[in-house]
């Protein structure tokens, strides 16, 4: 029910290869991924087997020093995402062999509770060094605020803010959250309506 930000299209056999061909389009970053999803017997506080269902996925980006941006090695022959802005650089010995130590990933690797993060990243990454962070909840949180949406309208020309505004009142809605931030024509007002 939660409106998105932008459209993709879903271009692949499969959800790993629509995954890659979104952070090829859309974020414009090197990416490699895994993922898979299997069915698994466990036996429960009951002492029966019970089937679940279990996913998991590994994903790594090329974080470049330069402003980050597709690069021709991570492109497929003759393909250039529209719109894409596109370096000229060579491919470097760490991303190439980054890329095949997670194309060596097994799908029962990534669904099997016995195998954990710490030890899949270990046997990927142990002679570079792995540092695993505390996990952190994710949760949808917008980053809008009215000071925010103050400093848009004052970029504005007083022009432009009595021509958005419409009783002396200047509305705002940020399309992410749907919060609605009201201001008078000044930008001194007050009101605020979620």
């Amino acid at each position: 029910m939660h409106r998105y930000q932008g459209i993709v299209q879903l271009d692949g056999a499969s959800l790993e290869e629509i995954a890659r061909n979104y952070f090829r389009q859309s974020e414009q970053l090197p990416t490699e991924l895994r993922l898979a999803v299997g069915r698994q017997s466990l036996r429960g506080a009951d002492g029966q087997m019970h089937r679940s269902w279990r996913a998991g996925g590994v994903l790594v980006q090329f974080l470049p020093e330069a402003p980050e941006r597709m690069r021709a090695p991570d492109l497929h022959p003759g393909e250039v995402p529209e719109g894409a802005v596109v370096d000229e650089v060579e491919d470097d010995d760490a991303w190439a062999e980054v890329k095949a130590l997670v194309g060596t990933v097994d799908d029962d690797e990534l669904v099997d509770e016995a195998v954990g993060v710490h030890a899949l990243l270990y046997r990927l990454f142990h002679e570079r060094g792995v540092r695993v962070y505390d996990p952190q909840d994710v949760r949808e949180q917008c980053t809008c605020s009215r000071d925010r949406v103050r400093a848009v309208l004052a970029s504005l020309s007083d022009e432009d803010r009595a021509e958005a505004a419409q009783d002396g009142t200047i509305a705002i809605k940020c399309e992410f959250c749907s919060t609605v931030y009201e201001f008078d024509k000044d930008d001194t007002g007050q009101s605020e309506a979620g």
